[in-house]
């Protein structure tokens, strides 16, 4: 997005053209509506969405609100490290459950483990 900025050096002549506009303004809408966070209400189950890509793991913590729409509660993500990226994609996935435990806990500490296990069963088969 900031590329042809990036790449302006002290002799040349910046104009901002469209190519830099619509970037900007991309970003502007993006910021503008950031996504929002709720907190969690004790009494409403959990559930746990994890994601794995060659370079990443990401999951997403959510609850259901009043009207049944599932709401973020938290947002995790990390870039692998070279031996994590040569890991299978089943591998990955349970670094990402780790990973998303170990950093949950205040979340998910009134959980039991057959609790996790039963919404880990639910996860379609990657």
């Amino acid at each position: 997005m900031f590329s042809p900025l990036l790449r302006l050096k002290d002799e040349v002549e910046f104009r901002w053209e469209k190519e830099h506009q619509e970037p900007f303004d991309d970003m502007k809408r993006y910021l503008a509506n950031p996504l929002i966070l709720v907190p969690r209400v004790k009494e409403r189950d959990l559930k746990l969405y994890i994601s794995t890509l060659d370079l990443i793991i990401a999951s997403m913590l959510v609850q259901k609100n009043d009207n049944g729409i599932e709401c973020a509660i938290y947002y995790l993500s990390r870039i692998l490290n070279d031996v994590e990226i040569k890991y299978s994609a089943i591998e990955k996935l349970c670094l990402c459950l780790y990973y998303s435990y170990t950093k949950l806990k205040y979340y998910t500490k009134h959980f039991t483990f057959n609790r996790i296990i039963t919404y880990l069963c639910t996860i379609e088969s990657y």
